[in-house]
């Protein structure tokens, strides 16, 4: 692993503004990931997460609250931005210890062409989430407490991100984001993108709380299937969900010819819509949750 990037200027708000899965999301993949674990490096990831220290005093109880805090850190580099670009040199001077994470605002996601048939390495201009695994998915020699946790920290939520479907998909509607009237009354999501990130999710775990979720799929992965999702790697799983974002079931947009058009900013979702994607986000989940611990068990060593 590379060690964390410091960058001097911060950089200005790219084309999403959506976080991929919910907090809830991401907790439950990295509560799948140390559940996988051996017993000795879930010690030693838990360690590391309570050891971390981030801006303002940040720090962290658990892995699995810690796997949410890019999306945080996202956003407050994004708060500094704008500060610096208002003048506003009380708020910048405040938020100054999130700037770093500015250089990261395009790990979160990768976009692709819409004529594109596959996810490329190329497509990903050297700024995408692959870049985000890479960066972050191996320790380098004599790296601080700090810098170890702050990788595996990092790539709890990258790896989480390259599983949400619409994650990989088109800039031009923000990667369902501008899809953005949802009717059926079925989900309370603003938009398509929200439906995935949090709304099914919601609607699948129903009453019970994420951990008691997580446990729940956790048992529901076999070992054939483990290991079968163990031997891919991160550029097989920005294809995987390609291929879910395209499908007409998703409806995020239908192909036409070599394109696959926008269906518009209209969607009507209703409990059918739920019954055929909630396998595909509860398979996500596990997949993202097996592939991390692979990922941690490879950096502790």
């Amino acid at each position: 692993m590379r060690p964390v990037v410091v960058v001097g200027v911060a950089l200005l708000a790219t084309t999403t503004t959506a976080h991929a899965w919910s907090d809830d999301g991401h907790r439950i993949i990295c509560r799948i990931a140390t559940s996988v674990l051996g017993e000795a490096d879930r010690r030693e990831v838990e360690r590391l997460a309570r050891a971390y220290r981030g801006p303002e005093g940040t720090r962290f109880a658990h892995y699995t609250e810690a796997c949410t805090f890019a999306d945080t850190a996202r956003g407050k580099a994004r708060l500094f931005a704008e500060a610096l670009r208002d003048s506003d040199i009380a708020a910048a001077h405040q938020l100054a210890g999130w700037q770093r994470f500015g250089a990261f605002d395009a790990w979160h996601f990768i976009n692709v062409p819409r004529t594109a048939r596959v996810v490329r390495n190329a497509d990903c201009h050297d700024d995408c989430v692959l870049k985000a695994i890479a960066t972050h998915r191996r320790v380098r020699s004599g790296a601080s407490t700090q810098e170890r946790a702050e990788a595996l920290i990092l790539l709890g939520h990258w790896v989480g991100d390259v599983h949400q479907p619409l994650h990989v998909s088109f800039a031009d509607d923000r990667g369902g984001n501008d899809v953005d009237h949802i009717k059926g009354g079925f989900y309370s999501s603003p938009n398509l993108h929200a439906v995935w990130d949090s709304g099914i999710i919601a609607k699948a775990h129903g009453g019970r709380d994420w951990s008691t979720y997580a446990r729940d799929l956790t048992a529901a992965i076999d070992d054939g299937r483990r290991r079968e999702w163990a031997r891919s790697e991160p550029i097989d799983w920005a294809n995987e969900s390609y291929r879910i974002a395209i499908e007409h079931d998703v409806r995020y947009c239908a192909r036409d010819g070599a394109t696959c058009r926008s269906e518009g900013r209209t969607r009507t979702l209703r409990a059918s819509y739920q019954q055929r994607v909630q396998p595909i986000v509860e398979e996500r989940l596990e997949q993202a949750g097996v592939r991390l611990a692979k990922l941690l068990a490879v950096a502790l060593h």
